[in-house]
């Protein structure tokens, strides 16, 4: 095998497309090496063990998210404006639904995907307050089209129904 050099941040974008379309069972180093055209020595050198790599999934993309937030929070522009590209980020977001579902059955990931729904939803009830609508209730039924609709249909569907809430939240306040 010719085996080509893989940074530890290719690993980890290697593991989401992974995670993304062959959920958290394939991420397993000979797998993905072969997956990579290398070496498990490879996956090795980054990470001391399967384990390891799936942590560093997670606190990536906690990091991410994370990062993110702030960036959306540092945006200028009307506050409906920021709750519609917000939704609009989220939908586009392949690896938050995988690691969702990885958090069924990964108390790591299930303790990231909590923190970052605790921060999205900080975010979208600032930006509703904002905007006049106080009932936090609005903030979780928004997150909640967002997060969820996307298992029952498309992420297009999801935005579509998002900004159908938003618009029924704005015309009632």
């Amino acid at each position: 095998m010719n085996a080509k050099r893989h940074s530890k941040s290719s690993w980890i974008d290697a593991g989401y497309n992974v995670l993304v379309s062959d959920g958290a069972a394939a991420l397993r180093a000979e797998p993905m090496a072969k997956q990579l055209k290398t070496t498990k020595g490879s996956f090795y050198w980054h990470f001391a063990d399967v384990p390891a790599f799936h942590q560093a999934l997670v606190e990536n993309w906690r990091n991410e998210a994370l990062n993110n937030i702030i960036t959306q929070l540092s945006l200028s522009g009307s506050p409906e404006n920021r709750l519609r590209a917000f939704g609009q980020q989220i939908c586009a977001d392949t690896v938050g639904p995988a690691m969702r579902a990885w958090g069924t059955s990964n108390p790591m990931a299930a303790q990231a995907v909590m923190q970052i729904d605790k921060q999205h939803l900080k975010y979208i009830s600032t930006l509703l307050t904002n905007l006049g609508v106080g009932n936090p209730a609005f903030a979780l039924a928004c997150y909640s089209t967002l997060v969820g609709a996307p298992t029952i249909q498309s992420s297009n569907t999801a935005e579509q129904a998002f900004t159908a809430l938003i618009d029924l939240i704005l015309a009632l306040k």
